[in-house]
This record gives structure tokens, C-alpha cells and sequence, in this order.
């Protein structure tokens, strides 16, 4: 596996014929946003190729904003591969297949291995578990929006299309928290987010858009609240098995992936004396093998201030990201089980996290 090589970027590029881009299921603003922007700056640059993109699972509105959003399809990636027939994939905001989708990364990485397809992975996270490519990019920077604008635009001289600046701005602002996490470039990533404000980018727009909610998404961020713990060490809450149950009819998990995200962001590490939490929910809508839904398949998130490594917790669970921001997913049979399992998951290996 080869590492953060722009020549042989540009050299896999021109070499292929049709261009598949995917990225992680559930997709965070970081995962939209790159996805749009690395489809629409292909397209532009190399039209003598066929580019497609996709994300497993809705986009919501929140995302309209976005220049170009539509370009993207929300299928089954595992039909994306085979429909479509790439021999150059670029998996963007991930590093392995089990992230893009819940229930056929096997079967993804799979057919990339048998059908000898030439694989790009671009990503910015802590790296833990990557899955096999030609060539691997990660340069440690904040955002994959802005590991594209970096490497592609500017290093590979890519022409940047009218509006790309949003995109880029979107998940810069959104992975550093509104520039609230701890970054390992400051100073090119301010620069990069100041070069996109003075090009007439509206943060405070995009923000607010992001962050909108309905009545039912008030319903999933008063769930959040309601379940709301605050100790001295950390923060916790979740959304219950129950609340998915009673409010069937009126979500879905891009909705609901919108609301907690936001709830997240903006109340784990800055409720209380504690400057860290942990997030944990029933994921609903997973289907088994019958045809019913799994009861047992949880997600969860945590949330940092500087100076405590969560992916500590998170790589227990399979899971990882930044050291402020992780993910990961566990089973267990109820709402407390869970809990319970993250917080056995933290006092075994609290010392390693807290760096003591």
C-alpha cells in the first residue's frame, strides 16, 4: 500500500475509464460534502471519463445547500459497484469497507480484491483498521473536504468548479466542531477556511442549515435531553429503544443522525463540570435476515475536550476517528446494557484515554 503519492494519484487517474466514489453509511457533513466535492471536480477535470458517486442511505435536506448534491446516489453500495463497473474507486472520509456499508462491507471489499479494481482511499481520521488500496491519502488534516481542496486542487492544479468553496468550508467547520476541536495544522487549516470566508462563503448560514430542525426532530433532541446524565468525569445519554418504537411512523436515520449530531456538538463536553461524553443509540431500521428489525445493534459517539483520547474507548468497540470525536457500534439486548458496556469500556482503560 502506497502513501499520500499525488503522482501516482494523477497517474491512476489518467489511466482509468470510469470512476466510482463512495463513502461512509450514515454520512456526517465531512462525508457529504467531500463526496460532492470530489464527483463535481472529477466530472469537470476529466471529461472524457464516466464518474458516479454514492452514499448508502438518505440525504436529507439539510444538505440543499450544497452545489451539485443531486449528482449523488443514495443506493445500496454494494449495487453502486456492481451496476456501474468502475476500475478506480475512491472511498472518501474512511478507511475501510465495513464503514460504507452495515451490511455488505465484506462483500465490497470482496469484489474490489477479485475484480483487481484500483482503489483510492482519502481520509483524515486516527488510522485504525485500514482495508487494503493502491493508494492510501492521509495527511492528518481536519476535514476530508479539506484534504481534497489541498491535494487535489492545489497540488494536482485541479480547476475548482463555482460554489466548491461551501463544500470545502462545510466539512472543515463541522469536523473541527465549529473550530472548537484540537487541530494537527492549525495554520494551514485557518488558512484554507479563511481563503474559502474571503471568497464569500456564509459559515453562519451553513451552520443554521445544518442545524434546523422539525417538530419531530424537537421530539429526538428532547429524548436526548430527557436521558441526560451529568457526572463529575463525563456526560452520557441516549435515545431509547421505546422512543424509536413509539415514533416509528415519523423518522428516519438521516434525520436522525442530523439531530444528534448537532445535540452532540453542541452539549456533551459543555454540560456540567465534565468536558467529555458519550452518546449511545438504538439503531433502528437495521433489518435481519427475516425481514425484522434487529434489536440488538447500537451506535454510538463520544466527544472530547483536548487533553482525553476517546478513540481509546471507541477502538475497544471496533470503532475509531479523532482523538476528540470518535464513533463506534456495539450489540447489546437493552438501552442500560449498552451504557453499561461503555462505561466498563472506560474505567478499565480510563488511564490510557486521560494519557496518565
Amino acid at each position: 500500500m502506497v502513501k499520500n503519492d499525488i503522482k501516482l494519484l494523477e497517474q491512476l487517474l489518467n489511466n482509468s475509464k470510469r470512476i466510482l466514489i463512495v463513502t461512509h453509511t450514515r454520512p456526517d457533513p465531512d462525508a457529504v460534502s467531500s463526496t460532492v466535492l470530489l464527483h463535481t471536480l472529477l466530472r469537470d477535470n476529466y471529461p472524457d471519463k464516466e464518474i458516479t458517486s454514492n452514499i448508502e442511505g438518505e440525504i436529507t435536506s439539510h444538505y440543499s445547500f450544497l452545489k451539485n448534491l443531486e449528482i449523488v446516489g443514495t443506493g445500496m453500495a454494494i449495487q453502486a459497484l456492481e451496476t456501474f463497473k468502475p476500475d478506480l474507486v475512491f472511498l472518501v472520509d474512511g478507511m475501510n469497507w465495513k464503514r460504507v456499508s452495515i451490511t455488505d462491507g465484506p462483500a465490497l471489499k470482496n469484489q474490489i480484491s477479485t475484480n483487481k479494481i484500483k482503489l483510492v482511499i482519502i481520509d483524515h481520521h486516527e488510522e485504525v483498521d485500514i482495508d487494503e488500496c493502491d493508494l492510501y491519502m492521509n495527511y492528518g488534516e481536519a476535514s476530508t473536504s479539506e484534504s481534497i481542496y489541498t491535494h487535489l486542487i492545489k497540488a494536482l492544479n485541479l480547476k475548482p468548479y463555482e460554489g466548491y468553496e461551501t463544500a470545502v468550508i462545510t466539512g472543515i467547520v463541522t469536523d473541527t466542531g465549529s473550530f472548537k476541536n484540537k487541530v494537527k495544522h492549525p495554520r494551514q487549516t485557518f488558512s484554507v477556511a479563511a481563503d474559502m470566508v474571503e471568497a464569500g462563503v456564509d459559515i453562519e448560514k451553513i451552520l443554521n442549515a445544518l442545524s434546523r430542525i422539525d417538530e419531530v426532530g424537537m421530539r429526538i433532541y428532547t429524548e436526548m435531553t430527557n436521558n441526560f446524565v451529568c457526572t463529575d468525569d463525563y456526560n452520557y445519554t441516549y435515545i431509547s429503544q421505546k422512543f424509536f418504537k413509539d415514533n416509528k411512523k415519523d423518522l428516519n436515520p438521516a434525520l436522525v443522525d442530523a439531530v444528534y449530531h448537532y445535540f452532540i456538538d453542541s452539549r456533551l463536553r459543555s454540560s456540567g463540570k465534565a468536558v467529555w461524553g458519550f452518546i449511545v443509540f438504538y439503531e433502528y431500521g437495521r433489518q435481519d435476515e427475516n425481514g425484522e428489525e434487529e434489536l440488538k445493534r447500537y451506535k454510538g459517539s463520544m466527544r472530547a475536550e483536548a487533553g482525553i483520547d476517546t478513540t481509546v474507548f471507541s477502538r475497544q468497540f471496533g470503532g475509531g476517528g479523532h482523538k476528540g470525536a470518535s464513533a463506534f457500534t456495539l450489540m447489546a439486548k437493552s438501552d442500560q446494557e449498552a451504557i453499561q458496556m461503555v462505561i466498563d469500556v472506560i474505567e478499565k482503560h480510563r488511564s490510557e484515554a486521560y494519557g496518565n
